[in-house]
C-alpha cells in the first residue's frame, strides 16, 4: 500500500516499491475492500484490516485486536518467560495483568497522543498533548530501567513491546519533527528506550517490515497545522561555565 494518504483514501499505486494493487482482489483503493465486505458501508476506511478470504469479508480493523488475534488464533509464537516456566506467545498468563495495564495507557496517551499533538488545532491542546506524550515516555524509560531484560517485562518480547514499537520507531524521524513532539528525542534523551528499539528492530518481523524512508515521506506529505512547537527543551543548551 502507498505510504501517502491520497484524497480518496489509502491506495495502491506502486511508488517506491509499494504494491501496485491489493494482493487478493487487485483493488486500487483500500475503500474497495470495505465495500466488497459491505456495499452499504459508510464509515472510515481505516488501516490495517484482517480479511477472511473464504468469507470475503473484513474480520477486524482494530490494530490492537488484530495483533492478539494473529498470535492467539493463528499460532504465531514468540518465547516468553514467566518465572521458571517458559511458555509460547506474547500474552503469557503470568504477565497479562501488567500487559493489559500498560497497553491501556500506552495506547491512549502515547500511541494516540502523538497524533493529538500533531493534529491539534489550538495551541493549548497541542501543548497539553505534547506534555502527556513525554510523561508517558518517561514512564516507559523507567519501566525499561527496572526490567530484568532488554524488553518491557524482561528478556522476551511481549505484546506490550509490539504495541509500543510503531510509535517509537517513527518518533525521531516523524513525530519529533513533523508532529512537533520535540521536548526530547529518543536516541539522545531515552537511552533505555533506544536500546530496546534497536533490539526489536533486529528481530524478524520488526526491522524487516519497517521502511524509514516511507515513514518520512508519508508523514511529511500529511497536512498539519501552523502551531508553534513546544520544544526542544531547553531552548538553547549552553555549556556549563
Amino acid at each position: 500500500m502507498d505510504y501517502k494518504l491520497h484524497p480518496t483514501g489509502w491506495s495502491f499505486s506502486g511508488p517506491a516499491g509499494t504494491a501496485a494493487q491489493d494482493p487478493i482482489y487487485s483493488f486500487k483503493r483500500f475503500s474497495e475492500l470495505y465495500l466488497k465486505a459491505d456495499s452499504e458501508y459508510k464509515g472510515r476506511y481505516s488501516v490495517p484490516v484482517l480479511c477472511d478470504r473464504e468469507e470475503e469479508t473484513i474480520v477486524n480493523n482494530e490494530s490492537p485486536e488484530i495483533v492478539r488475534m494473529i498470535y492467539s488464533g493463528f499460532w504465531v509464537r514468540f518465547p516468553a518467560a514467566v518465572g521458571d516456566e517458559v511458555v509460547g506467545g506474547l500474552y503469557s498468563k503470568g504477565l497479562r495483568g501488567k500487559i493489559d495495564g500498560m497497553d491501556g495507557w500506552v495506547n491512549s496517551v502515547l500511541n494516540t497522543g502523538v497524533y493529538k499533538t500533531g493534529f491539534a488545532t489550538e495551541q493549548g491542546n497541542h501543548e497539553k498533548a505534547c506534555i502527556e506524550v513525554f510523561e508517558a515516555l518517561d514512564q516507559v524509560g523507567d519501566i525499561l530501567a527496572n526490567s530484568k531484560g532488554e524488553y518491557l517485562f524482561g528478556e522476551h518480547i511481549t505484546e506490550a513491546d509490539v504495541r509500543l514499537y510503531p510509535t517509537i520507531v517513527r518518533f525521531d524521524t516523524a513525530h519529533y519533527t513533523l508532529f512537533k513532539c520535540n521536548l526530547k528525542i529518543i536516541r539522545h534523551d531515552y537511552p533505555k528506550i533506544q536500546r530496546s528499539l534497536v533490539n526489536l528492530y533486529g528481530q524478524k518481523g520488526f526491522g524487516d517490515t519497517t521502511d524509514v524512508e516511507h515513514i518520512k515521506k508519508g508523514y511529511a506529505l500529511t497536512p498539519r497545522n501552523n502551531l508553534v512547537p513546544l520544544g526542544p527543551a531547553p531552548d538553547m543548551p549552553l555549556a556549563e561555565k
